[in-house]
């Protein structure tokens, strides 16, 4: 009457496995993409940020950029509402 409490946990394993994989490709191919866009989007007053963003051999140099064009972005939001 007992339940195979391993072979259960396996089960449920590979299937979250799976289901992180599959999202893992949605976001590279879908959300990445779109989040890019936005960043260029917000990089037409000073295209170096969005240069530096891409290109930067340092990850601290990428995040700096990648934050000011998200603060850009969303004050070019804040500015048409």
């Amino acid at each position: 009457m007992g339940y195979d409490w391993g072979s259960i946990a396996k089960a449920y394993v590979k299937c979250f496995d799976e289901i992180k994989d599959a999202f893992n490709v949605v976001l590279k191919n879908v959300i990445r993409p779109i989040y890019d866009c936005m960043l260029l989007a917000a990089s037409a007053e000073n295209p170096k940020w969005y240069f530096y963003y891409k290109n930067a051999k340092k990850k601290r140099i990428r995040e700096k950029y990648e934050t000011l064009l998200q603060n850009k972005f969303f004050q070019l939001l804040a500015e048409k509402n």
